[in-house]
């Protein structure tokens, strides 16, 4: 005689939406390529925030840490992780729908992206790739600042205005994410731990 199976049910704290998963649920939402092209970005910086934060755990392992010999546009001296940091940023948002201009704290000029105008880009993403990067040798915290604005008119004439969005990723022992942006006439703020 077979005995009726117990039906358990569990009881588990309910998840908090990750950084993807939101930005997933945005872009169905999303009715216009524009919105869906800023999300695409938004992720590019979500998975380049991952890469630099794990860069900077095996920093002193891989003898990563201390200054390149070089100085950048605001005349500091660079760290090799803001190196890093800045090539990682560039190799992922170079590669994103929507981006036409990437400017850099540690490039002297603006990097205009081939072929983003032919393909609809509409965006500058402007960052500085580890701002307090001179705090390393100390164990000071570090972070990841980002300005999405509108690029006008054409890229060889590019003016930035109307930052759409502005992000700061902050390196601890968890990562974490903040984000602002215009609604209307307000501002809306998010926070959030990036897994």
């Amino acid at each position: 005689m077979a005995v009726p199976a117990t039906i358990v049910q569990l009881r588990t704290a309910p998840v908090s939406p990750t950084l993807q998963s939101h930005l997933l649920a945005a872009e169905r939402a999303a009715r216009d390529d524009s919105s869906k092209s800023l999300t695409w970005i938004v992720s590019a910086i979500s998975t380049a925030s991952k890469t630099i934060a794990a860069r900077l755990r095996t920093a002193g392992i891989d003898g990563n840490l201390g200054a390149v010999g070089q100085i950048n546009v605001q005349g500091e001296s660079q760290q090799a992780l803001d190196v890093i940091a800045n090539e990682v940023l560039i190799r992922e948002l170079q590669s994103r729908d929507g981006v036409v201009v990437l400017g850099s704290e540690e490039n002297d000029e603006l990097l205009v992206v081939e072929d983003a105008e032919s393909s609809g880009g509409r965006y500058a993403v402007l960052f500085d790739p580890l701002d307090g990067s001179s705090n390393l040798d100390v164990g000071g915290s570090v972070g990841t600042i980002f300005s999405i604005t509108k690029s006008f008119p054409a890229v060889s004439g590019s003016s930035v205005r109307g930052v759409v969005r502005s992000l700061r990723a902050m390196y601890f022992t968890a990562l974490r994410r903040s984000s602002c942006s215009r609604s209307g006439t307000g501002l809306i703020c998010s926070f959030s731990t990036l897994r």
